[in-house]
């Protein structure tokens, strides 16, 4: 029955439905031995589940392993996306929390059904970035959606945006940018609070350099916080878009002073979302499989307590049980020797 089910869900895959087909057989099998020797005591069940955790542990390998799915999400703040008959809307960036970590929060609905994911992000102070996915649990399946690349919201490339690379100089009229490093702070300790990420830049301008660290920042409450910088010559003021830690990238506001700063583009984040059926069967087959090894083991290790040996390692047999007295067997009477006959003597 389980396998014909199998079949109408559209795995149709014929190695797919002997395999499930005889994992079943022996789950059933086993469940079927447990009923007639449960009378014997707990400690004899321990092989039957290790081999009922072994079957369903093979049906959850094949469920996740062969037919899972996964595709990749670009999302925007204001716009939905879709992705297996979900629809996932990014909202404003929640962080940092007290241990540094950054939510980002996505609304998720299909049909009546409605919740809020958050896969989260940790920058690092070596430009690295460490991401954590969010998982929502059904009976049959298991939805993950894993973070990428986080940009927040920037200026559009016409409007005075300049993108570098570490270690890459570009030119902006009499200027030239050259971008030198990040400067990440150092860890708050376990405090919440704002966090910042500045941009070391050197700018030239007929042969004066000046070096420059503008800054993007968050409060608490997930809200921009921006530093921007300007320049000894009062003619440029530099800002700090967006950033890639990832790929060393960032993205610099040039604008002069006074004039209106250009409405951003929105932020953007790039998610991967995975649909793995069965993949709860895996988990409570390892759970039955180490519950049956760990009754197993006791079992044999009772066994071996009641078999004692003497100081020569020869097993004696059993104990008598306690409150029977025991006899010990007579021994058998020593034979006496019977006197020799005496010889005759010839004469």
């Amino acid at each position: 029955m389980v396998t014909i089910a199998v079949a109408l869900m559209g795995f149709t895959l014929p190695w797919v439905l002997a395999y499930v087909f005889f994992a079943t057989f022996a789950v059933a099998v086993n469940v079927q031995t447990l009923a007639d020797v449960r009378s014997g005591g707990l400690w004899k069940l321990g092989g039957y589940l290790a081999h009922i955790g072994v079957g369903l542990t093979l049906v959850g390998i094949v469920g996740s392993g062969v037919y899972s799915q996964s595709t990749v999400v670009k999302l925007e703040e204001g716009k939905a996306a879709q992705a297996f008959g979900y629809s996932l809307a990014l909202e404003p960036i929640q962080g940092p929390s007290a241990t540094g970590w950054y939510s980002l929060p996505i609304q998720v609905s299909r049909g009546t059904e409605r919740f809020v994911a958050e896969p989260r992000l940790f920058p690092t102070g070596e430009g690295q970035v460490f991401r954590t996915p969010y998982v929502k649990k059904y009976l049959l399946e298991d939805l993950y959606i894993a973070p990428g690349d986080y940009v927040p919201g920037s200026l559009p490339a016409d409007r005075g945006a300049l993108e570098l690379q570490k270690g890459e100089s570009k030119p902006y009229g009499e200027y030239t940018l050259h971008f030198l490093r990040f400067d990440f702070p150092p860890h708050s300790g376990g405090q919440a609070g704002p966090t910042a990420v500045s941009a070391v830049v050197e700018v030239t301008r007929q042969g004066v350099t000046w070096v420059i660290s503008p800054t993007l920042g968050f409060d608490q409450s997930g809200k921009r916080q921006d530093q921007e910088a300007a320049l000894p010559d009062g003619k440029l003021v530099v800002s700090l878009e967006a950033i890639n830690a990832t790929q060393g990238t960032i993205a610099l506001g040039l604008r002069e002073p006074g004039a209106v700063k250009p409405a951003p583009v929105a932020a953007s984040l790039t998610v991967e979302v995975f649909r793995k059926p069965a993949i709860n069967l895996l988990w409570a087959g390892l759970l039955v499989l180490g519950l049956g090894a760990v009754l197993a083991f006791q079992r044999r290790r009772v066994e071996t307590r009641a078999v004692p040996s003497d100081t020569s390692g020869v097993p004696k047999g059993p104990e008598a049980p306690r409150g029977v007295v025991t006899r010990a067997a007579p021994k058998a009477p020593t034979p006496t020797p019977r006197p020799a006959k005496p010889r005759a003597r010839r004469r």
